[in-house]
């Protein structure tokens, strides 16, 4: 709450270390279920921010293995504590080892193996075949239509976000693509606060979760940037100290990027600067 994330670390390792244990028995204990779902997705986010994770080569890298073992249980956990979908939450996992093995053949100036690239198309494929709108139907029933809406909304942006940093750290994209995503994850998440704050008399307001605004605002040109001051001021309403950290690293990759620096994505430099790990939820 007070934005103080020097110590989260620990505490998620510690979780992941209690889930491990758990497994065995989640499949009649719907509370471990959803435990394992909660750690499994911090440390996802955790990871996906991380400047300095270990380049790894492909026979030691887990991408292949991901479909086969799933991270995450179909609970509907997910989507109502974090507004995003089990499927999406192993997407991020995905986009994070295929870029820690991309770069352990940059690092090390060895030319990759045809697998990769063939799990880097594969990838890419799963990621545009998204479906472009959610349907708010078929969002968890025991949420009225206000919340399933609201859910939706947030899946959207989630999945928007995810192919931001698909192409910002797997497969570029050309600028205007890029862009593109960027404004509708910017419009998306000023709609949710727009209908927060419409109905905010019958519902209680709750921040959104941040990693697809952080994702896609630190990539904002100048001139999107006014409707990306207009979110993060929303969200500064909520007067949690972990947005204020998230939005002090938004602006300064814009001020790095207005400098000329083409690192992508944009908030790698700032972070390892300050040697800061960060929760962006």
């Amino acid at each position: 709450m007070h934005g103080d994330m020097d110590q989260f670390w620990a505490h998620l390792d510690a979780s992941m270390r209690t889930c491990e244990l758990l497994r065995p028995v989640a499949s009649q204990r719907p509370r471990s279920r959803s435990m394992i779902n909660i750690c499994n997705f911090l440390h996802v986010i955790s990871e996906s921010t991380h400047w300095s994770l270990v380049p790894i080569s492909w026979e030691e890298s887990s991408t292949r293995n991901l479909a086969a073992v799933p991270l995450f249980y179909e609970d509907g956990t997910l989507e109502t504590t974090y507004g995003i979908t089990a499927g999406l939450a192993e997407l991020i996992s995905r986009v994070t080892r295929l870029a820690q093995t991309m770069r352990y053949y940059s690092v090390y100036s060895i030319s990759p193996p045809p697998e990769l690239q063939v799990a880097r198309e594969h990838l890419a494929i799963a990621l545009e075949s998204l479906p472009v709108l959610q349907n708010a139907a078929e969002m968890p029933q025991d949420c009225d239509e206000h919340v399933r809406a609201l859910l939706a909304e947030h899946i959207d942006a989630f999945a928007l976000g995810i192919k931001v940093y698909f192409h910002l750290s797997v497969d570029p994209c050309n600028q205007e693509r890029l862009d593109d995503l960027v404004q509708e994850i910017g419009c998306k998440l000023n709609r949710i606060e727009d209908q927060k704050k419409a109905t905010e008399e019958r519902y209680a307001k709750t921040a959104t979760i941040m990693w697809p605004g952080f994702m896609a605002a630190c990539e904002a040109r100048e001139d999107q940037r006014d409707l990306w001051r207009h979110w993060w001021s929303d969200m500064a309403s909520y007067g949690i100290g972990n947005i204020e950290v998230l939005w002090s690293i938004v602006q300064e990759s814009w001020l790095l990027r207005d400098s000329g620096s083409d690192i992508s994505p944009a908030w790698l430099p700032v972070l390892r600067a300050k040697g800061k790990f960060i929760l962006a939820v």
